[in-house]
């Protein structure tokens, strides 16, 4: 029983830290995101244009964006209030 309770007090510490973690990521988006609303749109431009690669729109409206950098971790730990977004993330080999 003792032996049980120890995992069980792991697995909520490790659950507990990456809680943290995510929360204080979440937070410097949120920073970041603010920060960038009260930019000029100027200044909007360049950092998207840094973030961005390339936007593709296709058929059934459906848009590729490539980043300059991997968002899969990013989206797999945000959450979105619009039910109507749905978002994916393919990992796609360059050649």
């Amino acid at each position: 029983m003792v032996v049980v309770l120890e995992r069980l007090k792991s697995k909520l510490d490790e659950s507990e830290s990456l809680y943290e973690t995510a929360k204080q990521n979440h937070d410097q988006i949120r920073s970041g995101s603010e920060i960038f609303d009260e930019s000029s749109p100027e200044v909007q431009r360049i950092a998207a244009r840094s973030l961005i690669s390339a936007v593709r729109l296709n058929r059934g409206y459906q848009i590729e964006v490539d980043f300059n950098f991997s968002v899969k971790e990013l989206v797999e730990n945000i959450s979105f209030d619009d039910e109507n977004i749905s978002v994916s993330v393919e990992s796609v080999e360059g050649g």
